[in-house]
């Protein structure tokens, strides 16, 4: 995912525009990777992390397909089991990249993908999948969050430590109450905190958590946190879609 320049974060967030991926956490608490086994760092080779992901199957990570719309196999890599960024953890090659056919980077409709890893994962108390919510959360439940997402905004700072906030879910019409002139089709999971509590840069294509199950992909947002809802793609409605490529 391309980082605005501060310039262009200011206009977004001074702006109802236009909405933008969203990459990071601000609001959260440090935590540690055995809370969140199934939580995946895509990297570049030079260990700069861009987004998060998740483990869904021993050969499967699912993240969002802005983060991956420039980049093919074996351009970048995911790392696992690691709760800091300065370690390199368990590192995966990707030999299959899908993103979803119909993605829009527009409307930000279909903002979902699967990366196909290069071997099989090795599962352990550090790396374990997760379990794909068939339900929409209801207006008012807990959600959890976790990522490597900027914790300040505007800022240049990504933290080292895997971050992780609880997340209240709104109703879709609500969302988009708040988000007027923005699409937020059916398919998607909206959530408001208010001020300084929220997804931000890094935090895209990260796992929202429902009941132990991941109910939505981070997706965008204006950033950050400035007290407009942050919005995911609602795992329940691509579950055919995953199990399509993820069963084989």
């Amino acid at each position: 995912m391309k980082v605005l320049s501060i310039v262009q974060i200011l206009i977004f967030a001074l702006s109802l525009g236009s909405g933008t991926q969203i990459t990071r956490i601000i609001g959260g608490t440090s935590t540690e990777i055995s809370l969140f086994p199934y939580q995946a760092s895509l990297r570049t080779f030079d260990n700069r992390h861009f987004c998060g992901g998740s483990v869904v199957s021993d050969l499967w990570v699912l993240t969002a397909a802005h983060c991956i719309t420039r980049q093919r196999a074996g351009s970048f890599v995911v790392v696992l089991a690691t709760s800091t960024l300065t370690d390199s953890g368990s590192i995966y090659g990707i030999s299959k990249i899908i993103a979803h056919a119909s993605y829009n980077p527009e409307s930000h409709v279909n903002d979902i993908a699967l990366l196909r890893m290069s071997k099989k994962i090795t599962f352990g108390p550090t790396v374990k999948p997760i379990a794909l919510s068939k339900i929409y959360p209801p207006a008012g439940a807990i959600l959890t969050l976790s990522g490597w997402g900027l914790t300040r905004y505007p800022s240049n700072y990504v933290p080292n430590k895997l971050q992780t906030i609880q997340l209240v879910s709104i109703s879709i019409l609500r969302c988009k109450l708040s988000l007027p002139g923005y699409p937020v089709p059916s398919n998607h999971i909206c959530t408001n905190q208010g001020r300084d509590k929220g997804a931000c840069e890094g935090d895209s294509g990260g796992p929202l958590v429902y009941n132990g199950t991941q109910a939505g992909v981070v997706s965008w947002g204006i950033p950050c946190a400035k007290g407009y809802p942050d919005v995911f793609t609602a795992i329940a409605a691509y579950e055919s879609w995953i199990k399509q490529f993820t069963a084989a």
